[in-house]
């Protein structure tokens, strides 16, 4: 038998009723009489259980409608728009709708805040501007008491937050791009839940609200958009048992849902976790990473895992399917985990401490590779497609640029041996004996470029106690070159060292001002360094007086002598020494 309106709308109040019971901080004013126009009474929202009136919170309207028909979460409740209008200018409405066929009665609501009532207008404005009735989407009334509170206490934050632009033509974030105003405000989300991941789920039910806040101003305006797909990142440290040693991972916890996300372990390995009331389903996912160190561990993490079929994450097993696994090509990964622990061995041998980034790596690296390995680590003697291959050379894989000897087996033959530059102990000698530092045969250029410059087999070659050395001067200054390319202050310091050492061994003017430059690049000069320059300004010497006038920081002094007072082979010869640029150093 079919029911009146009246029993309907009576039966709907009552199952609402009900349905409101759960929470012990609310009481209810909800007529049965349709005495207002649109709306059906109140409910009042307190703080606590003892519902005294300074514990008042708000008090919400609400509008409850009762409908003949099973609960169709696809279709939504029609709500004339006047009405609609009415709830916009009275700050909003918690409207229920009770869907009485149902084998339980399922009570539903729509959180009709300022924002979610201008979207739907300005959605069927631009549609369908004057149709008069209006589908709303309506959701089941939770069941517990927590989550029944997190209704009441969201909409009540809303309506706070978004009255007060009931009238106002809200913009959203593409708006507020394409505008003119200076972005120096801060976009913020408004949101009360159990936890930070709740967010998700209101980003998922299409009730995340997004604000933006002007710098200065008091309040945040509510914006237009609907946020629905969000993820939110967390970093988190994990212990990982690998090989029988404890790494320690610095993780990033990937959520889509607070009981669906990725952990990222930064390494080409991740496992996506699945938490389902019935058990949790875990899935492990593995790319090869671009950078050698982060290869080389995400391969071993891969081969742990495959080996224990699981793995040891914060002293708890974790199981990974054999149909996961199988999926793997692990002895493929093996493989490639011996020849990165080669290639490991190379750079080691070679003293480099960059990371090899893989991205545009050639058959020819490999190929380079391979001869490392057998010349470098192997040592042994290696094939060349030249004979006329310069002693000195620079070899380059992927991004590695490396300084080698190559020693030819005897003359004309292609065979060579191959040595790290820095390891190998030598000295150059003229035709008149005179004895240099190997270094001085590799230019500034190269030095800027290799990966495997040692610095203090660089001092060492030109400070031996053993030999006399030429050129000492001039090997510090393409040090100091050097260091302001790199803006590197360990080099510098080294200069520093360097500088005193020649000092102690010649007390010039000279060497003087080669040590003060270096002090005025570590911002150390003493008011006695200063003196002391300031003593050298009608010095005979125009070197002297420019290097001073450089140190002391006149530029204007220092570009006249420059320009006026150089010689164009002085000229030539300055632009290239470390002095001529200290005036641009910072």
């Amino acid at each position: 038998m079919d029911r009146s309106s009246k029993q309907i709308e009576e039966d709907a109040i009552d199952y609402l009723k009900v349905a409101l019971k759960k929470s012990k901080h609310i009481h209810r004013e909800i007529s049965e009489g349709d005495r207002e126009p649109i709306w059906d009474g109140h409910i009042y929202f307190y703080k606590n259980t003892v519902k005294k009136n300074i514990d008042l919170v708000e008090r919400i309207p609400v509008q409850v409608k009762g409908k003949d028909d099973y609960y169709n979460k696809n279709k939504g409740y029609s709500i004339k728009r006047n009405n609609l209008e009415h709830y916009l200018n009275e700050g909003g409405v918690l409207y229920f709708v009770v869907y009485l066929k149902d084998e339980t009665p399922t009570v539903t609501y729509a959180s009709l805040t300022p924002k979610v009532i201008k979207n739907i207008l300005h959605r069927k404005n631009k549609k369908k501007p004057n149709i008069i009735n209006i589908s709303v989407t309506m959701k089941p009334l939770p069941d517990n008491e927590e989550e029944l509170n997190l209704v009441f206490q969201n909409f009540i934050q809303k309506r706070k937050y978004q009255k007060g632009f009931a009238h106002v033509e809200l913009r959203s974030q593409e708006s507020l791009f394409n505008s003119s105003e200076n972005l120096d405000g801060e976009f913020q989300f408004k949101f009360i839940g159990k936890g930070y991941l709740d967010i998700l789920e209101y980003a998922k039910s299409g009730e995340l609200d997004l604000y933006y806040k002007p710098k200065g101003a008091t309040i945040a305006e509510p914006l237009l958009d609907d946020i629905f797909d969000l993820q939110l990142f967390k970093e988190n440290e994990m212990h990982v048992q690998i090989q029988g040693n404890e790494i320690v991972y610095q993780t990033i916890f990937k959520y889509t849902t607070k009981n669906d996300y990725t952990i990222d372990f930064g390494n080409g390995c991740s496992i996506k976790v699945q938490e389902k009331p019935e058990n949790i389903s875990l899935t492990l996912n593995y790319s090869i990473a671009n950078i050698l160190s982060k290869r080389i561990d995400g391969l071993k993490f891969i081969l742990e895992v495959q080996k224990n079929k699981g793995i040891i994450l914060n002293n708890h097993k974790l199981a990974i399917s054999d149909k996961n696994l199988s999926k793997i090509d692990f002895n493929f990964l093996k493989n490639n985990l011996d020849a990165h622990i080669r290639l490991k061995k190379i750079l080691d041998k070679l003293k480099i401490s960059k990371e090899i980034d893989f991205t545009n790596w050639s058959q020819q690296d490999s190929r380079i590779v391979d001869l490392l390995y057998k010349g470098i680590i192997n040592e042994e003697l290696i094939t060349l497609d030249l004979n006329y291959y310069h002693t000195i050379q620079v070899i380059t894989f992927a991004n590695i640029h490396v300084l080698l000897l190559l020693i030819p087996e005897h003359s004309g033959t292609q065979n060579y041996r191959l040595y790290n530059f820095s390891d190998y102990d030598m000295v150059l000698v003229d035709e008149n004996n005179h004895q240099f530092s190997k270094y001085e045969a590799v230019d500034l250029k190269q030095l800027l470029l290799i990966d495997n410059f040692d610095i203090s087999d660089y001092l060492s070659s030109y400070l031996s106690d053993k030999i006399p050395i030429e050129n000492k001067d001039l090997g510090l200054l393409k040090l100091i070159n050097y260091s302001d390319n790199k803006c590197d202050q360990n080099v510098l310091q080294s200069c520093f060292e360097f500088a005193k050492k020649l000092l102690d061994m010649d007390n010039s003017e000279y060497n003087k001002l080669n040590l003060l430059q270096i002090k005025k690049r570590l911002n150390t000069l003493t008011t006695e360094d200063n003196n002391y320059l300031l003593s050298l300004m009608n010095h005979s010497a125009v070197e002297i007086r420019y290097a001073t006038a450089c140190i002391l920081g006149y530029k204007e002094q220092a570009n006249y002598l420059f320009e006026n007072e150089f010689s164009e082979n002085q000229k030539e010869l300055f632009i290239e020494y470390p002095i001529y640029h200290l005036l641009n150093f910072s």
